[in-house]
């Protein structure tokens, strides 16, 4: 399957030109633009309203941001660092941690899976890998057990 290409700061422009200017519809600027038109749908709904290349842009940027820091919730959040971490002594995977979170706890600010496994891998969550049901596995211990079978 091909892996779909980001839409780019430059494509983002062509299609606030094509869809404001132009006042074309999904589908030709999909065909100009050799790009699905699911793409473009997503894209334009994303922004909402008259579409502003320069707020999908914000908005992607903030989104990318978002992704990278999110883990950073779980160390400066105490209620939520201290939640994960007595969890995690009690045996519990992220992912039923996350899931508590969202469906149970939810006083608690919230936690992803992926976020509380960076929290876990980060300097501060160091001392909670040893909790973790199967550790972090390197292709050096993969090695090592390929050669004790």
């Amino acid at each position: 399957m091909k892996k779909a290409k980001k839409i780019t700061e430059e494509e983002r422009g062509y299609i606030a030109y094509l869809r404001n200017e132009e006042q074309r519809n999904i589908g030709k600027i999909a065909r100009i633009m050799k790009r699905a038109k699911s793409s473009i749908s997503e894209e334009l709904r994303r922004v909402g309203g008259m579409y502003d290349s320069e707020k999908a842009e914000r908005h992607r940027y903030r989104q990318q941001y978002h992704k990278t820091y999110e883990w950073l919730r779980v160390a400066a959040l105490p209620e939520l660092r201290a939640y994960v971490e007595e969890k995690m002594k009690e045996d519990w995977s992220p992912e039923e941690i996350a899931g508590r979170i969202k469906h149970v706890e939810t006083h608690i600010s919230s936690a992803t899976t992926p976020s509380i496994y960076k929290y876990i891998y980060s300097i501060y969550g160091r001392k909670l890998e040893q909790y973790l049901r199967y550790g972090k596995q390197t292709k050096q211990d993969e090695a090592h057990a390929s050669y004790d079978s």
